[in-house]
């Protein structure tokens, strides 16, 4: 049953996914479309922060390590367009790398989480992350 309340409670929920690997980014959207997400996957931070300001999604999930700008650069950005208002966006982040959850989280990230993801535990951070969210609007 707790399943069917996350469900619920995630339903309509807006996220931008950016992974550069397509596998990866197509199985995340299908697996967070179960829970009736709404996600919008793009392969590049550029594309990302053309996405985010057209959007404005409620979490952000990006890839780390991505040919060109990383993920780092797309938080550092995001949190520049993000600092005049008094809403911020969740953001998770997701890696192969070596453990990297000290710099991303110091970097603006509110959540680390290590690949291959465990689809679970990606809708449990959102969820949580979401209600925090909602909570602080």
């Amino acid at each position: 049953m707790a399943d069917m309340a996350v469900r619920s409670s995630l339903s309509g929920l807006r996220v931008l996914l950016v992974d550069d690997d397509v596998d990866s980014g197509e199985f995340l959207t299908l697996g967070l479309e179960l829970y009736r997400i709404e996600v919008h996957f793009v392969r590049s931070a550029r594309e990302a922060l053309e996405a985010f300001v057209r959007l404005r999604p409620d979490i952000l999930i990006s890839d780390i390590a991505m040919p060109g700008e990383d993920g780092y650069s797309l938080i550092r950005k995001i949190t520049q367009l993000e600092a005049s208002q008094t809403r911020t966006t969740p953001a998770i982040a997701v890696t192969a790398l070596p453990d990297d959850r000290w710099k991303a989280l110091s970097m603006g990230y509110d959540a680390f989480l290590r690949k291959p993801i465990d689809l679970k535990v990606l809708v449990d951070t959102i969820a949580e992350l979401a209600v925090h969210s909602r909570l602080s609007a």
